[in-house]
């Protein structure tokens, strides 16, 4: 029978934690859940030079059809880039942060414009779709939290 760390467990579930929305309790139990099938879990996948398990865990979606193999990246930009976005309750945003400095709204939207279609092309291995001034400042991060 295999044995476990769980203090390793245990740590990254509230690493997991950290970085989600919502209910602590609720956030606690996916956190665990996703902790244990991470500790369960043979080791990472390496595609063209890219850790999907890592990306898959940070909330990138794969996508395989018509002999295409992508991973989107629109969901970890925010994380990725240091973008706290708050908003009224109508859904605009009333306040926008870049790694803890004020930013104006507009300049929030030009962050996120570098990521929101970006993806990366499994076969190839490069990353596609990341425009604006920010896209050089997103690919150095992906790569050197995401490539192997």
């Amino acid at each position: 029978m295999k044995k476990y760390d769980l203090a390793s467990i245990m740590k990254r579930a509230w690493e997991i934690v950290k970085t989600m929305v919502g209910d602590t309790v609720a956030k606690l139990s996916y956190a665990l859940k996703q902790a244990w099938a991470e500790a369960k879990a043979p080791a990472d996948e390496i595609v063209n030079g890219w850790n999907l398990t890592k990306l898959e865990e940070a909330g990138a979606n794969r996508w395989t059809k018509y002999g295409k193999d992508r991973v989107y990246l629109s969901r970890i930009g925010d994380a990725l880039m240091g973008l706290e976005l708050d908003f009224y309750k109508s859904g605009n945003v009333c306040g926008a942060w870049l790694n803890n400095e004020k930013i104006s709204n507009r300049e929030s939207f030009r962050v996120g414009e570098a990521y929101s279609r970006a993806y990366i092309d499994l076969a190839s291995g490069k990353v596609y779709e990341c425009v604006g001034r920010y896209a050089d400042d997103f690919i150095d991060k992906l790569n050197a939290t995401f490539h192997a």
